[in-house]
């Protein structure tokens, strides 16, 4: 296998103003990383089957970091399929590089992009990393903005599932201050965990705030994924913030 300098998720770690995503892809010199961060954009705007075909070529690369994108994506898109034995072998393939780059000479950075591929996934699936698995927190300073943004919204997350709001809260608005500029897809997320976490502390109106900061920031690329994930812990507030703004949206969800 080879390590390369290559950012995982890229288009998760790139900055844009919201609704250029499909523009950002369009413009990424290096095609391959162009190819994931397409995937990306049609699993972040609900299309896990375009997903899955666009990176099942990927899953063999020799490249580790365009692997572990494409292992990452395949096992949230087949998840979303139906498919749970391709979602298993990808999600253990993410493992199996892990493993052997945190053991290489490798850079904090390509050992944090990994670590971070693997504790993603794990904390996604609701799925406790291993305790001989490096701790995840001392390698985040190692992953590019946009890349730690988005695995703190899920630190967080995992912190909300603990039932300890505040404190999840304190991880998302922490993230926030780290924002140097717009990173749509992790702070989409952001704001949807401290949404969960407001709804929880009591705090209506800012958790109303919190959806619809998301929602508008979601709406111009088609981000909808988010939505679908945490459609259930947001408590029908997503409904109550833009049924009026996209009612048509809302009707077909929940037809669907």
């Amino acid at each position: 296998m080879i390590l390369s300098d290559r950012a995982v998720l890229p288009l998760t770690g790139s900055t844009f103003e919201p609704g250029n995503a499909e523009k950002v892809i369009k413009e990424m010199e290096d095609k391959e990383s162009a190819q994931i961060a397409l995937a990306e954009y049609y699993y972040f705007s609900a299309n896990a089957e375009l997903c899955a075909e666009t990176v099942k070529p990927y899953l063999s690369q020799e490249d580790i970091m365009l692997r572990l994108s494409a292992d990452m994506l395949y096992t949230f898109a087949n998840l979303t399929i139906g498919d749970s034995k391709a979602a298993q072998q990808a999600r253990e393939d993410i493992q199996r590089c892990m493993v052997q780059v945190v053991q290489e000479n490798a850079t904090m950075e390509q050992k944090a992009s990994c670590l971070f591929a693997y504790y993603v996934t794990n904390i996604f699936l609701h799925i406790t990393p291993e305790k001989k698995v490096p701790p995840f927190l001392q390698y985040i300073p190692y992953l590019p903005t946009g890349q730690r943004l988005f695995a703190i919204s899920l630190l967080a997350h995992e912190t909300y599932l603990r039932q300890e709001y505040a404190r999840a809260k304190g991880l998302v608005q922490g993230a926030f201050l780290m924002a140097d500029t717009t990173y749509p897809i992790p702070i989409i997320y952001l704001n949807c965990v401290q949404a969960m976490c407001q709804i929880n502390l009591k705090e209506q109106k800012e958790a109303i705030h919190s959806v619809n900061s998301a929602w508008e920031m979601a709406r111009p690329d088609r981000f909808w994924e988010p939505f679908i994930e945490y459609h259930g812990l947001l408590q029908g507030l997503l409904e109550v913030c833009v049924r009026k703004k996209n009612q048509r949206f809302i009707s077909s969800w929940q037809a669907g």
